[in-house]
């Protein structure tokens, strides 16, 4: 089996270079796709755990995590980011996968499927934020990128002490916050499960700690990309849905709120299942690492059965 983890990298369609990561042998084969911007990190304890049992592909948005030039707005759109993946699915030949996402990443999943309706076999999300951004009624995360990507523009001298902010928030946990999620977690949590709230009495900026966003060139093309996937609309392809489709969602969650609207559209599709999560929060995969991946692991195996595919053995502890 192979335990280590390979960096991959590939251009876009249009020279934009895409990293990637690979783990695993298993026969089936899971993509993942993260909110835009988010380390790679945050999914490491989940890789190393399913790899055990699947093939896992993990993919960067374009230009990170190094982003080394700042991404024009015509670059920043959601097909090109849609295009990016599908590169990478042709360049590993993948023919059918299972997909696991968080948050934003659910759009990019539901943007795959409409591309390759009979390669995605399964979704898994996590704090699905699918649906349109509403600019009227903005959230607390939302109402804040926005006021920062104004803030920005009106002013380029604050993106360096936006930087210096994100830096700070960053380093509040005194070793890399991996050896904190890696720790065994307790029956009732983890034990990093006061990190996020540690980070948010520190500074309104705590969400963005785990991201790839902490130069100049990489805050202001993650703000680029954050509105443009804003304007996708999830819940349109979400109806269609005709695959296994389970969102897990945390019942601490505040980025990400469902009302009933939402259960209704839930309700109505048969192959849409909601797990939630109590306590569980919008970083949840950080919380409770092991209990997420578990979880997950459980759902995949619905998910084969659904599909009519033979149940693997049990997730390897």
């Amino acid at each position: 089996m192979n335990s280590v983890m390979e960096i991959k990298r590939i251009e876009s369609q249009d020279g934009i270079p895409i990293t990637y990561y690979k783990m695993g042998e298993g026969t089936q084969r899971i993509l993942i796709a993260n909110a835009p911007g988010m380390s790679i990190k945050f999914w490491i304890p989940i890789i190393q755990i399913l790899s055990k049992e699947f093939t896992i592909l993990a993919v960067d948005y374009r230009g990170f995590p190094n982003c080394e030039v700042e991404l024009p707005e015509d670059k920043c759109s959601f097909d090109h980011m849609v295009s990016d993946f599908l590169k990478v699915i042709e360049a590993e030949k993948y023919e059918q996968f299972h997909c696991l996402s968080w948050c934003l990443g659910s759009k990019i999943i539901l943007g795959i499927r409409e591309k390759m309706k009979n390669a995605v076999q399964s979704v898994i999300t996590l704090n699905s934020a699918h649906k349109k951004l509403d600019l009227e009624n903005q959230g607390k995360f939302t109402g804040l990128l926005l006021q920062i990507k104004e803030k920005v523009e009106k002013d380029p001298g604050a993106i360096k002490r936006m930087i210096k902010i994100i830096d700070q928030v960053g380093i509040i946990p005194s070793q890399d916050f991996l050896s904190l999620i890696n720790e065994e977690e307790e029956d009732d949590g983890s034990s990093s499960l006061d990190l996020y709230d540690l980070l948010e009495s520190e500074s309104p900026l705590a969400s963005l700690a785990f991201y790839m966003i902490n130069t100049p060139n990489a805050l202001k093309t993650y703000l680029k990309m954050y509105v443009q996937f804003g304007y996708f609309e999830g819940e349109k392809l979400l109806k269609d849905v005709d695959v296994p489709f389970v969102l897990l969602t945390g019942s601490e969650d505040t980025i990400v709120e469902f009302d009933y609207l939402d259960f209704e559209l839930f309700d109505i599709n048969p192959h849409i299942r909601v797990v939630d999560i109590d306590g569980g929060s919008h970083f949840m995969i950080v919380e409770y690492p092991k209990k997420i991946a578990r979880l997950i692991y459980e759902g995949l195996q619905e998910n084969l059965a659904l599909i009519g595919q033979t149940k693997s053995i049990p997730l390897s502890q």
